[in-house]
């Protein structure tokens, strides 16, 4: 179990371009009510990502695809 303690991070390998599906399995324990979960993207405000994290002690899960920000709680 990694722990990460307010500035830490963990990076994982570019995913292929060409892959069509990603299966991902995450496992929280956090320890203040906000804060980034996962980020995957390009520069931050610039291009499509997908960001999880939480606000408030609940979950939200924002993407931009190319079509404008998208929001899931």
């Amino acid at each position: 179990m990694l722990d990460f303690r307010g500035s830490s991070f963990l990076q994982l390998p570019q995913v292929d371009k060409h892959s069509r599906h990603l299966s991902l399995e995450l496992w929280f324990m956090p320890r203040a009510e906000d804060g980034l979960l996962l980020y995957s993207g390009q520069a931050p405000g610039r291009g499509d990502f997908v960001l999880l994290h939480m606000r408030d002690a609940k979950v939200e899960f924002l993407y931009e695809l190319g079509s404008g920000v998208g929001n899931t709680t």
